[in-house]
């Protein structure tokens, strides 16, 4: 079974290279120590992460975003999360 609180990061591409129609509903990651470095990066770096990530105990694709200083996921798909 996947770990529920574990987020695999697997590459970074470009926002713009992302279609946004096809993104799932957002949600926003509880600010955290360990994620200020990658929300830094991703911040400057105007990327996404493509992450895998447990929910209701399956894995499932999804980007981590920057808004408004926060790390956003986004479930792969336009399924949501």
């Amino acid at each position: 079974m996947p770990t529920a609180k574990a987020l695999e990061i697997h590459g970074f591409v470009p926002w713009e290279s992302v279609d946004v129609l096809r993104s799932g509903e957002g949600y926003y990651l509880q600010p955290a120590k360990p994620y200020e470095l990658l929300r830094q990066a991703l911040e400057r770096s105007s990327r996404v992460a493509v992450t895998k990530f447990a929910w209701s105990g399956r894995e499932r694709l999804g980007l981590l975003r920057v808004r408004e200083n926060v790390i956003v996921l986004h479930a792969a798909g336009g399924q949501g999360a």
